[in-house]
């Protein structure tokens, strides 16, 4: 977020979860935003997964001009099945954009859908791990 707010790039977070399960929420850094942003991480589904759905959704936002310079940041306990179709959308986005797919992965030593997507990820034991 604070690349983005430097580079005078828009920050937009995606909650998911099964099929049409998808809140966008738009970061800023001023007071209200922090408060919203607030709000948005004590969102929740239960259960359920659709990463090509997300996919779609995303790679159709950062062919919009608003988002032609974004790159995603997947936080993630990398559960889910590797998304087929998802995987050549991802690999034509960054030859076509530049489009960069960072990753987080909390409580598991792997995941093939995360190596999959992502051009890198950063691998984590638990949460405890990720603020100590």
């Amino acid at each position: 977020m604070r690349v983005a707010h430097a580079e005078r790039r828009p920050c937009r977070l995606f909650l998911w979860s099964g099929p049409d399960q998808v809140i966008e929420h738009d970061l800023s850094l001023d007071p209200g935003g922090i408060a919203s942003l607030l709000e948005f991480l004590a969102l929740s589904f239960r259960g359920g997964n659709d990463e090509e759905g997300l996919f779609r959704r995303v790679l159709g936002r950062v062919r919009e001009e608003a988002w032609s310079r974004a790159d995603l940041l997947i936080v993630s306990d990398g559960e889910w099945p590797v998304p087929g179709e998802a995987v050549e959308a991802v690999k034509a986005a960054r030859a076509d954009l530049r489009f960069r797919v960072q990753g987080v992965l909390v409580g598991n030593a792997s995941s093939p859908a995360m190596d999959a997507v992502c051009d890198a990820v950063a691998r984590f034991r638990d949460w405890a791990a990720v603020v100590g």
